[in-house]
Order: structure tokens, then sequence, then C-alpha cells
């Protein structure tokens, strides 16, 4: 191995004038790499008005047809759904492409990420197919001369207040969170549906069949039940005020702690009913047959305990005080009445 016995800049200062002597011959190497023949006449052609012309001409070019393209995009969407309105509004039984139809229009998608979505301004929902308002729409077995099918339509959140499905076909469908206040379910099938969540105000469910149907948490104040045939249907938590079950069939339905704050059960069937700590304020319950319901640690007001509640069952329905908060209900219960094994899980779940 050789040593390199050349001498070397020590100090500070003879670093620097030995990086400038050296920076010329740099410069001078890098000029002549840059400076081929061939990359000399790249650079002029590249710079030739000509090229430089043809060059804008190309990118504008490009943005007129993206431009191009997403507008006829948006006009196919438009076609689809006007499409979809009319295969929808058109009177025609059975399926027919009436599932197909309300799910496209009751789709979304091509929305802003949330992260973005949440930037100033906020709240900016922006989505290339929006959900479109179903409002009013009319699928009865009257008008289309026969039942509709819409049997496991996916139609979570969607917008569909006083619209009519009487006589519908109903089954399996996904209506989770949807808003459906004032709407028409009469002699249809809402059998194995998600309906949790939901808001059905003074919706008319008479004579309608709901097995399985899970109604969890939904709002069903003023909602009509009258002859209803119900079974292993899920109302737990729900919000019944002033709903109807007058002669409604309820067999192994989940009703606990549901509000039912003036609910009218005259001469219903409670059969193998799950009523644990249901509010009964002013409920009637006049006629009700009640075989094997569980009615423990059902509650009501004092000043509103419920109409015509079976002898047999008055000592299990509580009396809740008026300035009585919920926790302090539950302590109460839970030191009073033991056997009812209410726990403190049940604080801050209040079923007002």
């Amino acid at each position: 191995m050789k040593i390199d016995k050349s001498s070397r800049p020590k100090t500070l200062a003879e670093r620097k004038n030995s990086a400038e002597e050296t920076r010329p011959q740099l410069q001078l190497l890098e000029a002549s790499v840059a400076q081929t023949p061939w990359q000399r006449r790249a650079q002029g052609l590249r710079n030739h008005p000509l090229v430089v012309i043809m060059e804008t001409i190309g990118l504008t070019g490009l943005i007129f047809a993206a431009g191009i393209f997403f507008y006829e995009l948006r006009e196919r969407q438009d076609e689809r759904v006007a499409r979809s309105w009319q295969l929808l509004t058109a009177p025609a039984p059975g399926n027919s492409g009436k599932r197909e139809a309300i799910e496209y229009l009751n789709s979304q998608y091509g929305c802003l990420p949330e992260w973005l979505a949440n930037l100033p301004p906020k709240n900016v929902a922006w989505c290339w197919k929006q959900r479109t308002t179903l409002r009013g729409i009319d699928l009865s077995q009257k008008t289309n001369r026969d039942r509709v099918y819409l049997v496991g339509a996916k139609l979570d959140n969607a917008d569909m207040k006083a619209s009519n499905f009487s006589g519908a076909e109903l089954s399996q469908v996904n209506l989770k969170g949807a808003k459906l206040s004032e709407s028409d379910f009469r002699r249809g099938n809402i059998s194995n549906a998600d309906l949790s969540q939901t808001f059905l105000t003074r919706a008319d469910f008479s004579r309608a069949a709901l097995y399985d149907t899970d109604l969890n948490g939904a709002r069903l104040n003023g909602a009509r039940f009258i002859e209803t045939k119900m079974s292993g249907a899920n109302l737990s938590r729900a919000l019944l005020f002033n709903a109807k079950f007058a002669n409604a069939i309820l067999t192994e339905v989940d009703l606990s702690y549901a509000n039912l704050t003036g609910a009218d059960f005259s001469n219903a069937t409670l059969s193998y009913a799950n009523l644990v700590g249901v509010n009964l304020s002013s409920a009637n319950l006049g006629g009700i047959r009640h075989y094997e319901a569980i009615f423990t640690g059902a509650w009501a007001w004092e000043y509103a305990p419920p109409v015509a509640l079976p002898y047999v069952r008055r000592h299990e329905v509580l009396r809740r005080k008026v300035d009585e908060a919920w926790n302090d209900f539950v302590d109460r219960i839970m030191r009073e009445r033991p056997e009812l094994g209410w726990t403190s899980d049940l604080k801050d779940k209040s079923p007002d």
C-alpha cells in the first residue's frame, strides 16, 4: 500500500483556500458534461417556440378532455337517477327493478374523507353522488296493483318521511336510522328487518307482520300497531309515547326499558313478553292477556299510574316519586327491592 505523503491543509484558512482552488475545476467538469452535443440539441429544441406552443396546446387539450369526461359522467349519473325515479314511480307489482332503483337513489359515494371535510370551513359534506330524498314515495299494494317486493333492500339512513308501503314485502330490509315518520306500513310484511334507531313517529303498522324485527331504540311516538302481529321483535329502549297496540298480538316481544307513557294496550296479547324496567305511566292495560309476561322492574310516576293494570301485576309495578331523579330511583329500588336484581349498571340509562 502506498502512503500519500502530499501536504494537506492543516488550518481552517488553508482548507478554505484549497476548496476555492478546486471549485473552478468542478465547474469546468460540470460544464463539459452538460454541454455534450446531444444535450445542447435537446435543450435548443425544447426551447424552440413551436415546441413550447405544442406543449401548451397538449396540456390545454388534456384539461379540456378531462372536463368533458367528468361532464359526461355526471350526465350519465343524472340519467340513471331519472330512470330510477321513473322505474320507482311507475305502477308495477313484484320486484320489477324497484328494489335496485330505490337502493341506487338512496346510495351515496365519492364523498370527501372525514379529515378533509372537517377542515375550515367545517361541515363541508360533498359527495359525487348525493343521497336522494325519497319523501312521499308510493309503493303501496293498491297503487301498484299487487305487492311490491323490496326484500333485502339496503335503505339505511334513507329519508322517506310520509311514504306509503302498505301491503309491501319488506322482509330483511335494512332501514337502520331511516327517517320514516308518518309512513304507512299497514298489512305489510316487515319480518327479520332492521329498523333500529329509526324515526317512526306516527307511523302506521296496523295489521302488519313483524316477526323477529329489530326496532331497538326506535322513535315510535304515536305509532299505530292496531291488530299487528309481532313475534320475537326487539323494541328495547324504544320511545312509544301514546302508541296504539289495541288488539295486537305480541309474542316473546322484548319491550325492556321502553318508554310506554300513555300507550294503549287495550285487549292486546302479551304472551312471554319482556317488560322489564318499562315506563308504564298512564298506559292503558285494560283487557290485556299477559300469559308469562315479565313485568319485573316496570314502573310509573306516582301521579300517572297505569290504567286498568291487572291486579296480579300491581305489586310488580314500581312507583317513582315526582322529584326523584333516575339514579336516585335506581338506588332506592336496589335497597328496597333487592329481589328485582337491579344493579348500578342501570344508572345514567334513564328511559324517560
